[in-house]
């Protein structure tokens, strides 16, 4: 059973205790005692999926936007527990959508730490633009006796149990949980982990076929400055050329002839826009990749213009399996994913 189909049992069980359904005193949290890990290769793409899947209605609920960020010397699998680590970065994204304000972000950021031979060391660091923590609450949480107990936080309505279910688990896996205060307000949770590569001599993780491997220049047109430049990055990696301008609102897409792919808000094609597409289609081989969301549903006129889409919170496997869905369908790739049939990433 994977760490979704987990969370959800486990997350059914939480809801009814909240809503006071049941009389069951079971313990969810464990101790480091009981806990037994299982080592596994893993993508660290898939997890991410899972963790926007499992954290999709709380968001929603608020319109918070999660952004993932993965540093290039990150490798997409290595070999660990994938489950328990899901728990402990679960356990403080839910945190962090409490903590966080309706129509604010929450960022997910990998990091390599060091590597000795084909241990690598890896951060996984949560920050959100909320509340922020007060330095009570970060002793608390840091303290060897923590024990779930967080009298600080109860203003917030948030409670420590998962808090002390994410270290015992850390403990067990021999990582370290850190807190401190964000630079611009909020939290940021740090989770620093050993995880085994599966090729660590390799120094780049997403080799793409030779049709999907030409340097292309892309320009994304987007009102999210954090969506817009997350986005940069992801298509960086592959070294394409990307042009990634700003504004409030969208009027027009002037200058497209001079791009091979185009990337926009599927929310933000209307019909003046979608002439100006159509009429850069008519004279060149231009891509048009919509951006979706969990909120709205992509109209006929955008869906008609699009070669493909892809859908918040990106991932560097998404861009990687879109590049390949649009210049290489058919040709297999050395990370040896399977092709999707629809060019539909999410």
């Amino acid at each position: 059973m994977g760490f979704f189909s987990k969370f959800l049992r486990k997350k059914k069980y939480t809801d009814n205790k909240k809503n006071g359904a049941g009389t069951s005193e079971k313990r969810t949290n464990r101790t480091a005692d009981e806990i037994s890990i299982k080592m596994v290769e893993f993508n660290i793409n898939d997890l991410f999926d899972d963790l926007a899947k499992a954290t999709a209605k709380s968001r929603n609920k608020k319109k918070i936007e999660l952004f993932f960020e993965s540093e290039k010397n990150v490798p997409s699998k290595v070999i660990g527990d994938r489950n328990y680590l899901g728990q402990v970065l679960w356990h403080l994204l839910d945190n962090a959508v409490d903590f966080t304000d309706a129509g604010k972000e929450i960022r997910l950021c990998a990091e390599r730490k060091y590597s000795n031979l084909n241990e690598i060391h890896l951060r996984f660091k949560i920050t959100d633009n909320g509340k922020g923590i007060q330095q009570k609450a970060i002793d608390e949480i840091l303290t060897p006796f923590f024990n779930g107990q967080l009298p600080s936080l109860k203003e917030f309505g948030i409670e420590g149990r998962g808090l002390f279910s994410a270290r015992e688990i850390l403990n067990k896996m021999k990582g370290k949980l850190s807190v401190k205060a964000g630079k611009e307000g909020g939290s940021v949770f740090m989770v620093d982990i050993p995880l085994f590569s599966t090729d660590p001599l390799n120094k780049r993780h997403y080799r793409l076929p030779d049709n999907a491997s030409k340097i292309l220049k892309i320009k994304i047109f987007d009102t999210n400055r954090s969506s817009a430049s997350g986005l940069k990055k992801l298509f960086e990696y592959f070294r394409h050329e990307v042009s990634a301008p700003v504004s409030n609102r969208l009027n027009t897409v002037v200058g497209i002839d001079d791009y091979e792919m185009i990337i926009i808000p599927d929310k933000l094609i209307n019909e003046k826009i979608a002439a100006q597409i159509r009429a850069a289609k008519s004279k060149k081989d231009l891509k048009l990749v919509l951006i979706t969301d969990s909120y709205t549903h992509s109209g006929k006129r955008a869906l008609e213009l699009a070669d493909g889409q892809i859908k918040k919170p990106f991932t560097q496997q998404m861009i990687f399996q879109l590049l390949i869905n649009l210049y290489a369908a058919g040709q297999s790739s050395s990370a040896n994913e399977p092709l999707s049939k629809k060019h539909i990433l999410n």
